[in-house]
């Protein structure tokens, strides 16, 4: 299967005159080969999104889920993703989904006109679901049609006692997300990570195109490159392939049609399973090998950066490619990974480094008023901030929108008080307070003495 697809995508790029790329370099569509059956029913199942409503977004909604302990207390050997979407009303349109775990991209695809469901073996990922511990799990999804809406459910299937077709890697980090919209477009990010190099790694990207350049690039001369670097170092290319939101459809929306249900998802779907995606459905990552000569570059913080080059492209409008880029690291370990935490230090043996370890949050209430939106942190022992120097940004706020960095905090007690412009609340949906230590030793908050450890998925009750 993996040599059919590769010879397919040779194929086109010949047709369409694309020079090849460095083969060490070339970021190709991942070939994960067809569905493998679970031997027998999940252990534990997790729903983070049930019948979850878009209407006109795509924005990312993030929730907070504890990830159970298995019974023989070790880690879970298999995790299978579900993806569950069907349209609201009449008037279903296809775009783009993902779903994310503790900001790694695990899925991305592009809705059918019609309800369906994608199931995809996440093992690779499976330490982004440390038991015993709280992540976070996110999804988008866009419906753009007034009036109408798209609802989502994801779902999580634990699995014991089972052998995975992949392992799990070792360390899966995000490195960035955004959207390129042109020839010279770029985002940066600054990157986390471990304080060794890996001894292997691999750059997987998502990217899909929307707009009259980017979906139908194949009618505009050819697709862009996208080049990722690492510092000054380049270390992949992807060459944009027709992973696109309507691929198969028809135009232009306020006179078509919609396709047939047969033809627009039962093949498709029958497709997925088999490992052959061609975008309706699951748009698979494009992964490249790192090479050994770069490893090196691949511990501490690091500066991610992807540009887009269109090589053929005659139009320039309209375009906007959605993008994210994560790295699968391989023979290394982390016990703070995020944080510098040189020599992996652990004082206390808990598993848990120094640079991140501490007294952390037990408890987050949040209140949504009039005048002013407040999340309360409570901590076990006394809390101290030095009111001149705090820097309230340490802690962001979100729900089912972008998250918002704290404008104040106030120590007290055993608590801190944090101030965040109205609105950010809402009464009717909870959210999660994230947490990372300031990177001013100063503006920093401590508990018993100690500076309090970072928290990444602290769920806030808001009332």
């Amino acid at each position: 299967m993996k040599t059919t697809r590769l010879a397919l995508c040779a194929l086109l790029a010949l047709a369409l005159g694309i020079p090849p790329a460095s083969a060490a370099q070339q970021a190709l569509p991942h070939a994960e080969g067809p569905d493998v059956p679970t031997l027998g029913p999940p252990a534990a199942i997790l729903r983070p999104f049930v019948d979850e409503r878009f209407s006109f977004t795509e924005t990312t909604r993030t929730v907070a889920v504890g990830i159970p302990t298995p019974a023989d207390g070790g880690e879970w050997d298999r995790v299978i993703l579900q993806y569950d979407s069907r349209p609201e009303g009449e008037e279903p349109w296809d775009r783009l989904f993902t779903v994310l775990i503790e900001d790694v991209e695990v899925l991305r695809g592009t809705t059918p006109r019609a309800d369906f469901s994608l199931r995809r073996d996440v093992t690779e990922y499976a330490h982004l679901l440390p038991p015993g511990e709280r992540v976070r799990v996110g999804t988008s999804l866009g419906s753009w049609i007034a009036g109408a809406a798209m609802l989502a459910s994801v779902t999580i299937e634990l699995y014991a006692d089972e052998i995975p077709p992949r392992g799990p890697v070792q360390v899966p980090l995000h490195a960035i997300r955004g959207g390129l919209g042109g020839d010279g477009a770029q985002i940066t990010a600054i990157a986390a990570f471990p304080d060794d190099a890996p001894s292997s790694a691999t750059v997987e990207i998502y990217l899909s195109g929307h707009g009259a350049t980017g979906e139908f690039w194949y009618q505009y001369g050819g697709p862009p490159d996208f080049e990722v670097y690492i510092g000054d170092t380049h270390i992949a290319t992807a060459t944009a392939m027709p992973y696109t939101y309507a691929f198969v459809g028809c135009t232009p929306m306020s006179t078509c049609e919609p396709v047939h249900e047969l033809v627009w998802w039962t093949a498709q779907k029958y497709a997925d399973q088999a490992g052959v995606h061609w975008g309706t459905g699951e748009i698979p990552p494009y992964r490249a090998t790192i090479e050994d000569e770069h490893l090196a570059l691949l511990e501490g913080a690091q500066t991610v950066r992807v540009v887009e080059t269109e090589r053929r492209v005659l139009a320039n409008q309209g375009q906007n490619w959605p993008i994210s880029v994560e790295l699968l690291l391989e023979g290394v370990t982390d016990n703070c990974l995020g944080v510098s935490n040189p020599g992996q230090e652990d004082a206390d043996a808990d598993g848990v480094g120094d640079a991140c370890d501490g007294p952390r949050a037990i408890d987050a209430t949040g209140t949504a008023g009039e005048g002013a939106d407040t999340v309360t942190v409570a901590y076990d022992g006394e809390v101290a901030c030095d009111p001149e120097t705090v820097d309230p940004a340490q802690f962001n706020y979100r729900d089912r929108n972008a998250p918002v960095a704290a404008t104040s905090a106030a120590c007290e007690g055993s608590s801190v008080t944090l101030g965040f412009p109205p609105g950010t609340l809402q009464v009717k949906d909870d959210g999660v307070l994230t947490h990372d230590a300031s990177p001013d030793p100063a503006g920093r908050i401590s508990v018993n003495g100690a500076p309090a450890a970072p928290h990444h998925a602290e769920p806030v009750a808001v009332s």
